[in-house]
């Protein structure tokens, strides 16, 4: 009976052997699928994460261009309140203008009555002569000689030059007839005779006046002209730079668009990227959710970035439609506002033709001066140069620049510098700066210059009268020195020399320490920010290396901790794993033996013997299952929380989070099986409890505990 009951459970247990060995490959394999799919997991969790990076990098410049589209909203504003502002102006100027027009207009009229006084005037005086003529038969004896018409000829050229004609002839025969006719002839004539002073007194008051008003109107006129000419350049001005400002918006709209472009293709890709991830969330069922919970949200992210992106889209197109008309209405005021400039530019041009010829004589007085100026520079020159010094620098730039200063076009880039400082002639502007589009008139001569001019002549000639003192000096020594010798002369001469050329160089090497110093301080300044530039980078990159260092050392503590403990639960476990094997097989062994005899004398005791034997075998293993179920699930947790995950509870066909075990469906564990089957005894009868013919069934990489 007992040799049955073992064969039986023999035949069993080689069943149980093979169905091990069939799941022991199945789980292989299922193994091997599951570590391609995590791998291929990973793959696209990697694509994904990059397309996440650059989903940001494409949020963060849209970000930006909507910062700088702000920026532009800001600036339009601010063109706006200047143009607003220049057209205001405008308006004042046009103001200004129809005044200046009807204060013009009004001075036309009253120079107009006031000539037609004046032919009234002329009409009347001939009337009188007339008159004398026919009563006193002497016409010549009315003498004009006090009507004085000089001022009128630049009005009425013809009139004044046949007044004055007669005025001529009556005045010559009248001293030679009323010299016969004084006795004869009563001088009635003198009743019409009109006073000379009073006349010439009323002209000039009348032709003053006229001039002082006009010469006010004049400036007044220039100063509009001028301002209006300011406010036009400066109008072109934020014109072009609006147009810039619009050629810019147009590049980024572009280039929005162009985003918009590379987004859809996103979006495209993106869906097929998510009809391949539905196929694989069909193979896997329990991994495959935490990443679709990851591509969930990041589909929402990419919806909501585009959805801002439209509004974005739709509001940069608005703005641009309102810059287009904001241009039109620009393009039309500078069409207006540059007729208006031509019809001031020729008005300025009449404007400057007569302030040309009153100009004339300013220029030639200050042309004198300066030719004066530059002789008192030769003579002073002359006479320093005669008493061995050396003269003063701006007098003798001056001299040295002199001759071609005034002619040719090299030397009027290169005046003295007091007459560039004070203003007496116009800097050179740069070749290539733009063109006015009024032709410019000459450089006008202020009457300041004159001043200026005098005052540089007075220090002139104090510098020339110190210098002939100087001459006075030296040359009354000169004549006490040749009562000497001629030998301390010589000696002087030469010391003078010297003197003068140690004067020199001391002058020379003076500027090139000033050059150095500041070449120095260049080079200090420029040192000292690199070297600040330096530091910064390092102290930045030695804490972000202290960062990573104390990061590296503290997962390294954990890591040696972990492994720590690991290899003292693999000896525990391993030691008792011996020790029960050891124990078992001694049993087994004794048992054997015990059920042979027993069987020979009795059965049934026997076989309930083998029976207890087999229930403390399934006890020892089903703790042994539990500690392996332990350490899986430590196992587990460390790699979820390397990776950055949360762990998570696992479950095993057959096994719970508890550590509890089926025992009808799950093998037992044995500790001397290695991955090359190393370690494997060599009984030749197999035991119950399968320590040699079991399956193989792998349950750990680290710790290589295999179960049977």
């Amino acid at each position: 009976m007992a040799l049955s009951k073992m064969t039986v459970i023999m035949n069993d247990l080689l069943l149980y052997y093979d169905r091990g060995r069939r799941r022991e490959g199945e789980s292989e394999e299922d193994k091997r699928e599951y570590k391609f799919r995590e791998a291929r997991l990973l793959q696209d969790y990697t694509e994904l994460e990059e397309e996440n990076i650059s989903l940001q990098k494409q949020v963060s410049g849209l970000k930006q261009t909507q910062v700088e589209f702000e920026g532009l909203k800001h600036e339009i504003r601010r063109l706006e309140e200047d143009t607003q502002f220049l057209n205001s102006q405008l308006e004042d100027a046009i103001r200004l203008k129809e005044i200046a027009e009807r204060q013009l207009g009004e001075a036309l009229e009253t120079i107009k009555t006031e000539r037609e006084q004046k032919a009234a005037l002329r009409k009347e005086l001939s009337h009188y002569m007339s008159i004398g003529d026919s009563m006193y038969h002497s016409p010549l004896s009315i003498s004009l000689d006090g009507l004085k018409f000089s001022d009128d000829a630049a009005t009425e050229p013809n009139n004044d030059e046949a007044l004055h004609g007669y005025e001529n002839g009556f005045s010559k025969l009248a001293n030679a007839i009323t010299e016969d006719n004084r006795a004869s002839t009563p001088k009635k004539g003198d009743l019409f005779r009109p006073v000379p002073s009073l006349v010439d007194d009323l002209l000039s008051e009348l032709n003053i006046s006229e001039i002082q008003k006009l010469k006010q109107q004049l400036l007044q006129m220039e100063r509009e002209k001028v301002s209006l000419v300011s406010t036009l350049q400066d109008s072109q001005k934020q014109l072009e730079q609006a147009h810039g400002a619009l050629e810019e918006h147009q590049d980024k709209v572009s280039r929005l668009t162009e985003n918009l472009n590379a987004i859809r293709r996103l979006q495209a890709s993106k869906e097929r990227q998510s009809a391949l991830d539905n196929e694989k969330e069909r193979d896997s069922n329990e991994d495959g959710d935490y990443y679709e919970e990851e591509l969930k949200t990041l589909k929402a992210e990419y919806q909501s970035c585009q959805s801002h992106y439209e509004e974005d889209r739709g509001r940069l197109e608005t703005h641009v439609t309102a810059l287009g008309e904001k241009l039109a209405s620009l393009e039309k005021t500078s069409h207006v506002e540059r007729e208006e400039k031509a019809r001031l530019e020729k008005e300025l041009r009449k404007v400057s033709d007569v302030a040309g010829e009153s100009q004339g004589s300013l220029s030639v007085a200050q042309d004198e001066l300066v030719t004066f100026s530059e002789e008192l520079a030769t003579l002073y020159n002359h006479v320093c140069m005669c008493n061995n010094q050396t003269p003063n620098r701006v007098m003798l730039d001056f001299y040295k620049q002199g001759k071609g200063g005034r002619t040719s076009p090299e030397g009027r880039g290169r005046r003295s510098p007091i007459l560039l400082t004070k203003g007496l002639f116009p800097v050179p502007e740069a070749a290539d700066s733009a063109p006015s589009p009024v032709s410019s008139p000459p450089s006008p001569r202020e009457p300041m210059n004159v001043y200026n001019l005098v005052a540089i002549i007075r220090d002139q000639i104090k510098h020339l009268q110190l210098a002939v003192d100087r001459t006075t000096e030296l040359s009354r020594q000169r004549m006490a020195s040749l009562e000497l010798g001629t030998v301390a002369d010589k000696d002087k001469e030469a010391c003078m020399g010297e003197i003068l050329k140690l004067k020199s160089l001391l002058s020379t090497k003076r500027e090139q320490i000033a050059t150095l110093r500041t070449v120095l301080k260049a080079n200090k300044q420029t040192a000292e920010v690199a070297l600040a530039n330096l530091k910064s980078k390092y102290e930045n990159e030695k804490a972000m290396v202290t960062e990573t260092m104390m990061k590296l050392r503290n997962e390294l503590k954990a890591l040696k901790e972990d492994a720590a403990t690991f290899s003292s639960l693999r000896a525990m476990f391993a030691t008792r794993l011996q020790q029960s094997s050891y124990h078992a097989v001694l049993k087994v062994e004794e048992r054997g033996g015990e059920g042979c005899a027993i069987h020979r004398n009795d059965g049934g005791a026997g076989g309930e013997g083998v029976e207890a034997s087999l229930r403390s075998f399934k006890r020892q293993r089903d703790q042994k299952l539990a500690l392996t179920q332990r350490l899986e699930d430590l196992e587990f947790d460390t790699e979820q929380t390397r990776r950055g995950g949360k762990p998570k509870a696992r479950t095993t066909n057959g096994r719970t989070t508890n550590g509890q075990t089926n025992t009808a469906n799950n093998p037992r564990v044995s500790h001397g099986l290695t991955c090359a089957g190393i370690g494997r005894p060599n009984e030749p009868n197999a035991m119950p409890n399968g320590i040699r013919g079991g399956p193989v069934v792998f349950c750990s990489e680290k710790y290589k505990i295999y179960c049977d």
